[in-house]
């Protein structure tokens, strides 16, 4: 399906960043593939505490806005309180902040392009012991006679790791910035379940149908258990004096028909950003014939959160075709996400001499077990075992080294030690008389 032309390709090609919070000299975030070429899905990887949900929140900040002149391009970030900017300085006596974001134009997701334009955001902050002193969005330049007005008001989304569906909030004006979640972890999302009620509502009195029929498609691939459109049932709002008929949204189980409500909580906050950027797609692209094949930034923190592991490993594959021209930013802590995505970007975060650095080629071979992936640099663990287990083994393994051993570090090896040892590694592989 062709792609209309309400809004031109402009994706962020890469993030440059120092002094900012836990990142010291000049680190760069690349959102490109090894050959060069935008990548559909980055995702970032790291522990807790090194910055990752900041290089989201500096990419949100570093969308374009215009200047105090027509023409000028400045960072969103120069809108921001000084409470903000100072949270940002990286503590010292006197430190120079610098963030730069590079954005591209007309350049599609995965496409090789040999020409490629790029707009920049630039600002620097000056402060002392965590205070702001100055502040400079440089340099500022103008982008022609007349710039894309889009390039101002670029299609943006964010989920935080807090994100959760709100109830009756629709209509509600606080609810609709789209970068809210990010930020606040009492934001709520747009309530999914009031969504798809208004989609059915206007699919039967304005002809809506293949928008309701897209969002449903989604929801039916990306969610477990759920194995085609027609096992969510729309079944209209609750009608006043009859509490008893059946209302809302439900979905077709295995185990039952559940309502939305029902649902676990990886079901739900899944359902809530998913629904809600489809909303917001359907809200920027009205005259588009699908919305959701329209180009757009999505920043993710947690993607994995609340998610089983067999749903870690299908979500980016589910997801790609149904927004193919979305460019997706993600967090995630679970190794299986990086097993399903051998063809995505990954940049790796570690803490080096009490500064984080950005590695964004980091040693990675297809098809690995996910306890190689565990083990490797991208999670930095020394075994996939639990750390009972893998003690025993290293005590055992010291032992052994040994030349002489007391008569207590021999019976500890020859007996209670082995027979620990032994039990604790065939336990989970035994099964009761009986047991299947």
């Amino acid at each position: 399906m062709a792609r209309s032309q309400q809004q031109p390709l402009i994706y962020f090609h890469s993030l440059e960043l120092e002094n900012v919070r836990c990142f010291g000299e000049r680190q760069v975030l690349e959102l490109t593939d090894e050959q060069g070429r935008l990548a559909q899905w980055t995702l970032l990887l790291g522990d807790n505490g090194v910055g990752k949900t900041t290089l989201l929140q500096c990419l949100a900040w570093m969308r374009p806005k215009e200047g105090g002149q027509p023409n000028i391009i400045v960072p969103a970030l120069t809108n921001e309180e000084n409470a903000v900017l100072n949270s940002l300085l990286r503590v010292g006596p006197e430190v120079t902040l610098e963030l730069r974001a590079t954005l591209s134009m007309n350049q599609a997701l995965g496409v090789a392009k040999r020409k490629i334009r790029t707009i920049e955001t630039r600002i620097r902050l000056v402060g002392k012991q965590g205070e702001l002193e100055d502040m400079l969005s440089d340099p500022e330049r103008p982008l022609g006679k007349s710039p894309n007005p889009a390039l101002f008001n670029l299609p943006i989304f964010a989920y935080g790791a807090a994100r959760r569906m709100g109830v009756a909030n629709l209509d509600r004006g606080e609810f609709s910035d789209p970068l809210a979640s990010l930020f606040s972890t009492a934001t709520e999302l747009y309530d999914a379940e009031e969504v798809l009620l208004q989609l059915d509502y206007l699919a039967a009195r304005r002809g809506y149908t293949q928008r309701l029929d897209k969002v449903k498609e989604v929801l039916a691939a990306i969610l477990p258990n759920i194995v085609s459109a027609d096992d969510i049932q729309i079944l209209g709002p609750k009608v006043p004096g009859k509490p008893e008929e059946p209302s809302g949204v439900q979905f077709v189980t295995p185990y039952g028909v559940v309502p939305l409500t029902g649902l676990s909580l990886g079901y739900q906050t899944t359902i809530a950003w998913t629904t809600d950027l489809a909303l917001r797609l359907y809200d920027r692209y009205p005259d588009s014939p699908n919305p959701l094949a329209e180009p757009a930034i999505v920043l993710i923190d947690e993607i994995d959160l609340h998610l089983h592991p067999c749903w870690q490993l299908r979500l980016i594959e589910d997801l790609t075709p149904h927004f193919p021209q979305v460019q997706f930013i993600a967090t995630a802590h679970s190794p299986l996400m990086v097993q399903s995505t051998t063809d995505a970007n990954l940049a790796v975060l570690q803490l080096k001499d009490g500064q984080v650095v950005i590695e964004n080629e980091p040693y990675f071979v297809k098809n690995w077990r996910v306890d190689q992936i565990l083990t490797s640099d991208l999670f930095g663990l020394s075994s996939a075992r639990n750390l009972r287990i893998e003690g025993l083994i290293t005590e055992r393994n010291t032992l052994l080294d040994k030349r002489k051993r007391t008569t207590k570090e021999e019976k500890r090896l020859r007996e209670s030690y082995c027979q620990e040892l032994c039990t604790g590694l065939t336990r989970r592989l035994v099964r009761p008389v009986g047991h299947p």
